[in-house]
C-alpha cells in the first residue's frame, strides 16, 4: 500500500511530466565505487548532453517527508541538493531542446520506491546501471576509508 504523502508526491511528479516540464531523459545509477562519478564527469563534457553539476541529488530516492527526516549530511550539504520538486526541475530548466538531460545518483539503485517515482516523472527515461565485482568494490571502498 502506498502512503498518502507518497501518492501526492507521485501525482506531482506525473503532473510535472504531463505539464511539459523539462525532465531527465536518463539516469545513471549503481552502487558506490563502480564508476558513476567518472561517467557523470565524462558525460558533462559532451555538447549533446546536459548533466547538472550536482551529482547525487537523491531527489527521487525519498518522498518529501523522508527527505525532511533524513536531511543529507555530506560535505555537499543540504543546501546544494534540491528539496522541492520546483528546485529539482530548475536543474533542467536551461537544457537546450537538442540536448538529452540526465542525472546520476547511486542512492536510486538501493532505495525502494525510486523506480516508481522515476516512472511517474519520466516514463520514457533510460537507466544506465553500473556495477562492480564485489571483491573489487570492497577493496576500493577499504582503500578510500583508509585515506579518510
Amino acid at each position: 500500500m502506498v502512503r498518502t504523502g507518497e501518492q501526492e508526491f507521485r501525482r506531482a511528479l506525473r503532473e510535472a511530466h504531463l505539464g511539459g516540464a523539462r525532465v531527465p531523459d536518463f539516469f545513471i545509477v549503481g552502487h558506490a565505487k563502480c564508476g558513476t562519478t567518472a561517467l557523470h564527469q565524462m558525460l558533462q563534457t559532451h555538447p549533446q548532453l546536459y548533466i547538472p553539476a550536482i551529482k547525487e541529488t537523491q531527489f527521487l530516492s525519498r518522498s518529501p517527508q523522508e527527505r525532511a527526516q533524513y536531511a543529507p549530511r555530506t560535505a555537499r550539504g543540504p543546501a546544494r541538493r534540491p528539496q522541492t520538486l520546483d528546485a529539482y526541475l530548475s536543474l533542467f530548466a536551461t537544457v537546450a531542446s537538442a540536448q538529452r538531460a540526465g542525472e546520476a545518483s547511486t542512492e536510486y539503485l538501493r532505495t525502494p520506491g525510486t523506480a516508481a517515482r522515476i516512472a511517474e516523472l519520466c516514463p520514457q527515461a533510460r537507466i544506465i546501471a553500473l556495477f562492480r565485482e564485489p571483491a573489487d568494490f570492497l577493496r576500493s571502498l577499504h582503500l578510500q576509508l583508509l585515506e579518510v
